[in-house]
């Protein structure tokens, strides 16, 4: 692959609105990588307990429930994040 001159990558291009001032700069990167992750998929009450039989299992379930509570909050403050972030955006 051939490299272009430095002076090619010398461009910033300023545009604004009434409210908003945004530019755009053009930079020369050597690596690009692309990370695919699977879709997130969040569903409302498909998940059941099972009946647990044995008290050590029975420990463990509520380990694991706690757990699952606490990365649900997680996720849902993650998400409200998002939802504040592109309401600003938007505005």
């Amino acid at each position: 692959m051939h490299s272009l001159p430095s002076y090619r990558f010398n461009i910033i291009r300023h545009f604004s609105t009434a409210s908003r001032d945004v530019s755009f700069a053009l930079y020369k990167m050597q690596d690009i990588f692309e990370i695919r992750v699977p879709r997130l998929q969040i569903t409302r009450g498909l998940e059941k307990a099972s009946p647990v039989t044995n008290a050590g299992k029975k420990d463990d379930a509520n380990v694991d429930g706690t757990h699952k509570k606490v990365l649900r909050r997680e996720i849902r403050k993650w998400w409200e994040g998002v939802s504040d972030h592109i309401d600003k955006i938007v505005r």
